[in-house]
């Protein structure tokens, strides 16, 4: 697959990928799909840009590192915990860049979990903002058509690679945009496919309902 980053994401894209702490993975392969680099990225221009957040303290590339090797760490541990060979980062993973972000930032003011909310609002733009790059609205309709006619799929951050599989035979127009993102095995399938769907909510086209 061919990416193409915003010129402002790019240095930030190279730093992160060079100087990231480089796992002992005893023969698993870790999978980092172009998009969620350039969500971790797109994270850290829009704390920039927040006026939710210190820019005064600021907010440097060493943020993004951290990030980005706290979202490899998740989507391991997971790998190693379900037996599986593969690994790669979820959009149900970025729940674990809360801890990873607010300890590197200040906050403009402080309420009673402001600073989550903050940071999730955050996330949600980033992932919009890479959505809204990687696909048109008309190249989902069929999509869309699918979860209007009363299709349902389920995420999950504990959920097997195998599973999402599944759920995608069921699901033929979804195999298309799965494999527009360079999607090759269960681990990107399953990250691919997550991305899709909460971009698709993100925008307004389709319904979730979290459960705890």
């Amino acid at each position: 697959i061919r990416t193409h980053y915003p010129r402002r994401l790019e240095h930030e894209i190279a730093i992160m990928e060079a100087e990231r702490t480089h796992f002992a993975t005893d023969g698993l392969e870790i999978r980092s799909p172009e998009y969620m680099k350039q969500v971790i990225a797109e994270l850290t221009h829009l704390a920039r840009r927040s006026s939710d957040i210190s820019q005064r303290s600021g907010v440097s590339v060493r943020v993004t590192i951290c990030n980005y090797e706290n979202l490899l760490s998740t989507a391991l541990k997971r790998a190693i915990r379900l037996g599986e060979r593969e690994a790669a980062p979820r959009v149900t993973d970025l729940g674990s860049l809360v801890a990873s972000t607010s300890g590197k930032i200040e906050m403009e003011t402080l309420g009673d979990g402001g600073e989550d909310k903050v940071l999730a609002k955050l996330m949600q733009r980033a992932v919009l903002n890479v959505f809204n790059r990687s696909f048109t609205g008309a190249e989902l309709e069929e999509v869309v058509g699918a979860f209007q006619g009363g299709l349902r799929v389920e995420v999950s951050d504990i959920m097997s690679s195998g599973e999402y599989v599944r759920q995608l035979g069921e699901v033929r127009p979804l195999a298309a945009a799965v494999k527009k993102l360079g999607a090759a095995d269960p681990a990107t399938v399953a990250s691919a496919l997550e991305f899709i769907l909460e971009g698709l909510h993100l925008s307004r086209k389709l319904n979730k309902d979290v459960q705890a």
